[in-house]
């Protein structure tokens, strides 16, 4: 039997940012120009978005950039990244819209007005483990809506106008520990919808 544990906070979930790690001392009796440790940027970023390593992971912040299409993120990374894309105008994901970018590790989509999520829209990121949906427009999990997200571990969509999950819509998400899915309008959710998962956090507050 999974046991879930049910939130009972109230207000949208936020991570905590993660402390910093200590700052090497310096070997050399001269104090460096530059900080030689794993926070330096190593790799290029682009117009009009900026980026930053925060322990050993780039974080691109391409939010609030006006962007309707992922294709406008036309650059892709060596080392693994996080990316956020909230508050622009992606109202739809087409298929195939991430494949240039598969060492993605979180994607941050919330506050878009996100209508739809095409079949394939995800293929590529075979190392996703974070993907945040929260404060759009959804209204439907489709049985092939996460294909591809193998590696997802948190899944983060309230908010939205969620009013019908397909029973098979997390059946190749078998790391899925994490669901939030507060806020919505769905009525009832289907028989065995949680059979290939173990969550050990399940928010439906305000939902069904």
């Amino acid at each position: 039997m999974q046991w879930v544990t049910l939130a009972v906070v109230l207000g949208c979930v936020r991570l905590s940012p993660a402390a910093r790690s200590p700052t090497p001392t310096p070997t050399s009796t001269h104090t460096p120009l530059v900080d030689n440790s794993e926070e330096e940027v190593d790799e290029p970023c682009f117009d009009p978005c900026t980026c930053e390593v925060k322990e050993g992971v780039l974080h691109v912040h391409c939010d609030g950039r006006s962007f309707i299409n992922v294709s406008q993120v036309s650059h892709s990374w060596v080392r693994p990244f996080k990316l956020n894309l909230q508050r622009n105008s992606l109202r739809r994901l087409y298929s195939n819209g991430f494949l240039h970018l598969g060492n993605a590790v979180s994607i941050n989509l919330g506050n878009n007005a996100l209508q739809d999520i095409r079949v394939g829209a995800f293929h590529g990121l075979a190392k996703l483990r974070r993907l945040y949906l929260h404060e759009n427009k959804l209204e439907v999990f489709r049985n092939d809506t996460f294909t591809g997200l193998e590696a997802l571990e948190y899944l983060q969509a309230d908010c939205n106008v969620i009013k019908r999950i397909d029973s098979g819509a997390l059946r190749f998400l078998y790391k899925l520990r994490v669901l939030i899915l507060n806020d919505n309008l769905i009525p009832v959710l289907p028989a065995h919808l949680f059979r290939s998962v173990s969550l050990t956090h399940l928010d439906l507050r305000g939902t069904v």
